[in-house]
């Protein structure tokens, strides 16, 4: 299988949503939306002004001046060595006519990153963070230490660590529409995203690719939600990424509506592990992964799924999975249905079974899948069935009805 398989996936195109209008929606963990979404915010709210000719000549002046209930808005253009502590409440940040580019520039904010975010209800939007760098060697575009963070449409690139979270449960991070690239040390201990254990990571319509040596996305959350996003680390020299998905604490994971691709030379050979460090952070350790696409470069001896043969609970139902990415036997799964493995020549450039296999994957799909689904994650309108379909760039498209075969493509 060649590189073009997914080539019309991976292209990392910038689509900045224009600043001013207020959204009426309020981020929620519940709460899945498209790319048309924006920073809620009220229509009286104060703004802050960044920019040459603004009120405030630097981000740091702003953030030093913002109060709750607040809006910073910061003019297009690049802010080099510009790093920030901010820690209000209800406080929408976001580019202003145009793309944001934050440059470390060799600076950080009290050995984090460009920014620190410690209060409560944050959001930000269309702002792009690249070449964090701190002594520890774990330098966060932002680093959140405490409160509710969504980012939206937003890139992350060439950090030693995209975003970090501190270990403290009331936190809850939601990213959307995003891009996280090119992340890392290189010592396999830095990777492009890393949740601590917080509450609640959600992850959806968002692309994860290049992490030097680490891992595409690292999360040790009570409950980690993963939806309809491109996560496939490339096919180039640079794509050496360990795990696409590592949950090392188990928890409750639930892998919906990914194209995950592994590349030619990783650390792991597994695409997704889970619970391998420890069953014992949390009280419940579930995994759910539905309707995926895994794309497999590397060897015909990889796993699908890393986890402990015990302690944990495991439901795979309804992903097209490459071949020479198989089930490892000896892990017990508690439901495994409805899932494809195809061979070359079986899937299309665009990820949807080509013709001569459309009948066997229609007849392959599982029907009910959500009766496996707890009922405290049916109460957070969580579905094993996606209502979306990932597509460039940076987004979701709403899927007309039902999937109707395996995998994360249901519209060629």
């Amino acid at each position: 299988m060649n590189g073009n398989l997914f080539a019309g996936a991976i292209a990392a195109c910038v689509l900045l949503l224009s600043a001013g209008a207020c959204s009426s929606e309020s981020p929620a963990f519940n709460q899945i939306i498209d790319d048309t979404t924006t920073c809620p915010c009220e229509a009286d709210a104060e703004i802050l002004r960044v920019g040459p000719n603004k009120a405030f000549k630097t981000i740091k002046e702003a953030a030093e001046a913002a109060g709750d209930n607040m809006i910073v808005e910061i003019d297009a253009g690049t802010y080099r060595g510009d790093v920030a502590y901010w820690n209000q409440n209800n406080l929408v940040i976001r580019a202003a006519g145009g793309e944001v580019t934050l440059d470390a520039n060799g600076k950080d904010f009290g050995g984090k990153g460009i920014w620190e975010i410690n209060g409560g209800k944050v959001c930000v939007e269309g702002i792009t963070f690249k070449n964090a760098k701190v002594p520890d060697q774990n330098g966060a575009g932002i680093r959140l230490s405490e409160g509710n963070l969504t980012v939206i449409n937003c890139k992350f690139l060439n950090n030693e660590m995209g975003i970090l979270t501190a270990n403290t449960n009331t936190i809850s991070l939601t990213v959307r529409n995003s891009e996280f690239g090119y992340g890392g040390y290189g010592d396999g201990f830095s990777h492009n995203i890393y949740a601590g254990r917080i509450g609640s990571l959600h992850i959806s319509g968002s692309y994860f690719h290049h992490a030097r040596r680490g891992h595409l996305i690292k999360t040790r959350a009570a409950l980690s939600y993963i939806y309809c996003n491109l996560i496939a680390d490339g096919t180039d020299a640079v794509a050496t990424a360990s795990y696409e998905i590592d949950v090392p604490d188990g928890g409750q994971a639930v892998i919906v509506g990914n194209i995950i691709q592994k590349s030619a030379t990783p650390d792991n050979p597994h695409l997704i592990s889970f619970a391998k460090e420890s069953s014992s952070i949390h009280p419940v350790n579930k995994i759910f992964v539905a309707h995926n696409t895994f794309i497999n470069y590397h060897n015909g001896n990889d796993y699908v799924l890393g986890a402990p043969a015990s302690g944990v609970e495991i439901y795979f139902l309804n992903n097209a999975i490459q071949e020479s990415a198989k089930f490892n036997t000896a892990i017990p799964m508690n439901a495994e249905k409805g899932n494809v493995l195809y061979k070359v020549g079986e899937i299309g450039a665009n990820l949807y079974p080509v013709a001569a296999s459309l009948a066997t994957w229609k007849s392959a799909l599982a029907a009910n899948i959500d009766s496996y689904l707890p009922q405290d994650l049916r109460a957070k309108a969580i579905s094993l069935v996606p209502a979306h379909q990932y597509v460039n760039p940076r987004s979701m498209k709403q899927l007309p009805g039902m999937p109707t075969v395996p995998g994360a493509v249901q519209i060629p």
